[in-house]
């Protein structure tokens, strides 16, 4: 058995420290091997790579994690100077990753510098190809808007987060059940980036929307979108307080039911 099947397997049995070991071992040959065969086998440490990183960041390992992300990045921007329509996605996805593992840190200013080329790098690929990467842009946007709002860049945060919410629009358009619970999250970090700069009525609509988005997805599968559903039904509370009305009962009302549902169904 490969050694990330064996620690894919470790994991789903709840063995995360011998899963951990399994994916670091996969780690070690793969880069053993590619050394050697760059050209045929970097490809294989860059996916060993990115199973250890996700495992280390579940882990709570942050600092290792960002290493082995730092190695992933410089094995796709090998791997996509030579066979770039292969890896040039590879490359974005594994710049965004260590974008969020610099900002978990506290390292501003790296996760800038990563988030933006993972965009500009997404940018280009949507421009070539919008049906295969609008998503992806409008992820890697979203994620510079989390990098540059942390950061305090207040109005270059709700850029971001405003163009992601258009991307996220546009494709939810063509296939809304894969995508308009990620324009209701988008939507969510755009209204927290309104709020920063005081426009609240603009953030209570952005709340709103995101809401009724939500709310059949919510009901069909409500522990999928009970994460997300909970922090806009927060954040819209707390806005329509900031504001001195009411909660619009006909907008959060349906949600509230299937909380309510839940409360009952649980074992006492």
């Amino acid at each position: 058995m490969p050694l990330i099947n064996l620690s894919d397997r470790l994991t789903e049995l709840g063995w995360r420290e011998e899963a951990l070991a399994a994916a670091q071992e996969a780690v070690r040959i793969h880069r053993q091997l590619a050394a050697s065969r760059p050209e045929a086998l970097l490809p294989e440490l860059g996916r060993s790579l990115s199973h250890l990183v996700a495992l280390l960041r579940e882990a709570g390992r942050r600092e290792e994690a960002l290493q082995a992300a730092r190695e992933l990045v410089e094995v796709h921007r090998q791997l996509a100077s030579s066979r770039r329509d292969a890896f040039l996605p590879d490359l974005a996805r594994s710049l965004g990753e260590l974008a969020t593992l610099w900002s978990a840190l506290g390292r501003g200013q790296e996760a800038l510098a990563a988030a933006k080329e993972s965009v500009r790098i997404c940018r280009q690929l949507a421009g070539s190809s919008p049906d295969g990467y609008l998503p992806e842009l409008a992820a890697a946007l979203s994620r510079l808007a989390t990098v540059l709002q942390g950061m305090g860049k207040k109005e270059q945060a709700l850029g971001a987060a405003g163009e992601a919410v258009d991307a996220y629009r546009k494709v939810a358009e063509s296939c809304p059940d894969a995508f308009q619970p990620d324009l209701a999250a988008a939507l969510r970090a755009r209204s927290l980036c309104l709020c920063g700069l005081e426009r609240l009525e603009e953030a209570l609509a952005d709340l709103h929307e995101a809401i009724r988005l939500l709310t059949p997805y919510f009901r069909d599968i409500p522990n999928a979108h009970i994460r997300l559903m909970g922090g806009l039904l927060t954040d819209c509370l707390a806005v329509s307080k900031a504001l001195g009305r009411e909660p619009d009962n006909s907008v959060l009302g349906p949600s509230l039911e299937v909380l309510a549902r839940l409360r009952s169904e649980r074992p006492q």
